[in-house]
């Protein structure tokens, strides 16, 4: 299994995976915008944690990486 993604991101909204576990972004560039991780199931919702099987959007204030890990790593 996958443990880590690197992800390369654009200004604005970014569509990102979900790892196979229970995961977080780590964002030391300071890229995400505050409570700016959505899910979306119908409706969109606020998320703290990546879940496996979905999808997620996020916004960016400037290109560059993130990194999702696995929770625990």
């Amino acid at each position: 299994p996958v443990d880590e993604l690197t992800l390369s991101m654009n200004v604005g909204w970014n569509l990102i995976p979900a790892l196979a576990s229970e995961a977080v972004i780590n964002d030391p560039e300071g890229l995400v915008m505050d409570d700016t991780l959505y899910s979306y199931d119908g409706v969109y919702s606020l998320v703290e944690t990546l879940q496996p099987g979905r999808g997620y959007w996020v916004s960016c204030i400037s290109a560059g990486e993130i990194t999702i890990q696995v929770v625990g790593n």
